[in-house]
């Protein structure tokens, strides 16, 4: 056989091979479209419906005060002037009062002798002005020194609201009470909110410098 006889087999061979085989062929091309499949699936990481509702719910309770107490000292709304020395006082010193006796120092009717469990519900009474009283809330512990109220149905900031309580000690190590508040929908205009909260919560600072003194 010719080489160029030979170059001629061989070509039309290759070529029968190539074309008697398009299942082959066809097969592959079928499985190309897998792997954008695969890659669609991304998306899944994205939140979920319950996760966003939750992130609209906690937006409708707006900021409404953030005060800071000192355990001891003049407090300029009562003018009076406590001169108990508690600036070296622990925070877990302050629990531990609550803890022996909540209402003790605890300025707000309704509130219980003992310290409060979690989920647990207080009918709290916050009478200002003779109109404000209805205040139910449940109890929940935050860190070691603090906790919150969960406004409930009836509360005059609307249910929802939430005041958070914490005690600590400033960088020269005085005994501090920070109080701060979301509302859903109160009942009440802001300014008197805000007064009858300041007076109640200054109290409680000074019952507590009281308490460990």
């Amino acid at each position: 056989m010719s080489l160029l006889r030979k170059i001629l087999v061989a070509t039309v061979a290759s070529g029968a091979l190539v074309l008697a085989t398009p299942g082959a062929g066809t097969a592959a091309q079928a499985r190309k479209p897998a792997a954008p499949a695969i890659a669609q699936a991304a998306p899944a990481a994205a939140p979920t419906p319950a996760s966003v509702a939750t992130e609209v719910k906690a937006k409708k309770l707006r900021k409404l005060y953030s005060y800071t107490f000192t355990a001891g000292h003049c407090f300029p709304s009562t003018f009076k002037c406590i001169t108990y020395t508690v600036a070296k006082k622990h925070p877990s010193k302050a629990m531990k009062k609550l803890k022996s006796c909540f209402n003790c120092t605890f300025p707000v009717s309704g509130a219980p002798r003992k310290y409060p469990k979690r989920d647990q519900k207080l009918p709290l009474k916050a009478c200002w002005f003779k109109k404000v009283c209805n205040a139910p809330v449940k109890f929940y512990p935050r860190g070691k020194y603090g906790w919150y109220f969960v406004a409930q149905k009836g509360h005059f900031d609307g249910k929802g609201s939430t005041v958070y309580f914490r005690w600590y000690q400033d960088r020269k190590k005085v005994l501090r009470l920070h109080v701060y508040a979301y509302v859903a929908n109160p009942s009440v205009p802001d300014w008197a909110n805000r007064t009858g909260a300041h007076s109640t919560w200054e109290k409680f600072a000074s019952n507590m410098a009281k308490a460990l003194t």
